[in-house]
């Protein structure tokens, strides 16, 4: 959204949400009324995934999809199934008190990253007065708080059906209208923005004329999410000679105000406030510096530890969407929305090289290697030196997070809400170990290893596996809304996107330990010297 996300750490599962309001099926679609307009309407229970079907997904997207209600957390989605590049269609639709509800659902999750002032009036007028309000302006008002994601929304269609157009430039986009009471969405992922616009017009007009006069939807009460605003903490100013570390360090990036924080592991005191790029996402430590990968312009700021200052500001490519990994004697980006693993210099601060990597979700370093999730199964593997990549590993559907310890590689499928463990050397997946939940009803967020456990942040709370068994060893639910994790100086540290901020857990029991108030929006997360 998610990872990522968020988000941002941010991949499909959120977009898609954000895409298309949420809903989720339910019993099939009874024909319309044919009774005299005196008759009343009864509402039917409409089923979300009788207003397309496969077989018209597929002719109009030109690949093989298959319907995954379960998949999304909401709408009926249709996904493909051989495609490197994955590609989803949604479809959603809602009337009255189930729309607003819907419509907000998806909008709460922009307050992830938009804290500021006016995105939070906008969320408690929502909450306070959207029974009262015409659905239209519901609507209106929830797509303004999806601006810190990128979402730009535009009119489209005609007078006599109007329609507006949302795109995000991480690749998904949606095509919604607004009738009185009914609100109807197609969304779409995988396709560049002039395909998206023109396969989900098409699609919402084929939903239209299935829509009955009046239906309802089974909407499960997990679903009903309430905003959580708080206001956004003051950062403190950057201190002209920040003290050393008392022991190792712990570096965090706000997404929203676009800083890092240097805290001292044994104290949780704010050591240095550091001005980076927008919207930081993703923090390396390696090769003698930190490293923050900025999605707002697609750059990679080099922070020295020594002076807790920027040294250098890499262009990498375009906005959106970077991972990072420090090694090996190289920086290693993943700039997905252009394809490939960006190749830093740390001595010229310059990149020296490019790796294609399409479909790319994150990157890492383990056994001498840099390993890339990439498409709906597969972990590539880059020989440092040679640069050469191979399709190397394949996983469970969906990878993401990746992590290494205990002499493995950790990858976790946020599709089949799992994890497998490979061997960097033989390359082979020597376990899978599952999470215990429901894809309908959770996401995977961060992974970290470290004080004997691998470490899982879900929206269930963070998981522990034990690299022994590979089984499920604590489920910690002290943190609300967990995100990304590092292990420093004994303790587990979890980033959240709710106002717990930086959060400090005892690995071994679960408690908070302390908590580091500390900007706006904290997520990316990494220790080191």
């Amino acid at each position: 959204m998610s990872r990522h996300r968020r988000l941002l750490i941010i991949a499909p599962l959120l977009l898609s949400l954000l895409g298309c309001a949420l809903g989720s099926p339910g019993t099939p679609i009874a024909e319309p009324s044919t009774a005299t307009a005196s008759a009343p309407i009864v509402p039917v229970n409409l089923d979300l995934c009788s207003l397309l079907t496969a077989t018209e997904v597929s002719e109009a997207l030109g690949e093989e999809v298959v319907v995954q209600p379960g998949l999304q957390t909401g709408a009926c989605t249709y996904g493909t199934t051989t495609s490197a590049q994955p590609k989803s269609v949604g479809v959603s639709a809602a009337q009255g008190d189930q729309a607003r509800d819907l419509v907000q659902m998806a909008a709460s999750l922009g307050l992830l990253f938009g804290r500021d002032a006016t995105s939070q009036q906008i969320a408690q007028d929502l909450k306070d007065n959207a029974a009262s309000m015409p659905l239209e302006q519901v609507v209106e008002k929830a797509n303004s708080l999806l601006a810190p994601l990128g979402y730009v929304y535009t009119p489209s269609g005609t007078p006599d059906n109007p329609t507006t157009w949302g795109w995000n430039p991480l690749g998904s986009g949606s095509m919604h209208q607004v009738r009185e009471e009914t609100y109807l969405a197609v969304s779409v992922i995988g396709l560049d923005e002039a395909g998206a616009r023109a396969l989900a017009s098409k699609l919402l007009q084929l939903s239209n004329g299935r829509l009955p006069a009046a239906f309802t939807i089974d909407l499960a009460e997990s679903l009903r999410v309430e905003f959580t605003v708080s206001p956004p903490t003051t950062a403190p100013e950057p201190s002209p000679t920040p003290a050393p570390p008392a022991n190792m360090t712990v570096w965090v990036a706000d997404y929203q105000a676009g800083r890092v924080a240097r805290v001292d592991a044994a104290t949780g005191m704010v050591l240095a406030d550091i001005q980076v790029g927008p919207q930081p996402m993703s923090i390396a430590v390696g090769e003698n510096a930190v490293w923050v990968g900025n999605e707002g312009d697609g750059t990679v700021s080099r922070i020295d530890p020594a002076t807790n200052q920027v040294v250098a500001t890499i262009p990498i490519g375009k906005r959106g969407f970077l991972r990072l990994a420090a090694g090996e004697g190289r920086v290693w980006v993943a700039a997905c929305l252009d394809k490939l693993v960006a190749v830093i210099d740390p001595a010229t601060n310059t990149v020296i090289d490019t790796v294609p990597a399409d479909a790319c979700w994150n990157v890492a370093l383990g056994g001498g290697a840099v390993w890339v999730p990439v498409g709906e199964r597969a972990v590539v593997h880059i020989n440092p030196k040679t640069l050469v990549a191979i399709p190397a590993v394949f996983v469970q559907s969906g990878p993401s997070e990746i992590a290494s310890g205990f002499g493995a590689m950790w990858v976790a499928n946020v599709n089949a809400m799992t994890i497998s463990r490979f061997d960097p050397e033989s390359r082979q997946v020597t376990a899978t170990l599952s999470t215990g939940l429901d894809k309908a009803k959770h996401n995977l967020h961060g992974l970290a290893t470290g004080e004997g456990q691998v470490w899982l942040a879900t929206s269930d709370g963070v998981q522990g596996f034990d690299p022994e068994t590979n089984m499920l060893a604590v489920t910690f639910h002290a943190v609300s809304d967990p995100w990304f994790m590092t292990t420093a100086n004994g303790f587990l540290w979890v980033t959240t996107g709710s106002a717990d901020g930086i959060v400090v857990l005892d690995p071994a029991t679960g408690d908070v330990f302390r908590r580091v108030v500390w900007g706006v929006a904290p997520f990316a997360i990494a220790a080191g010297p």
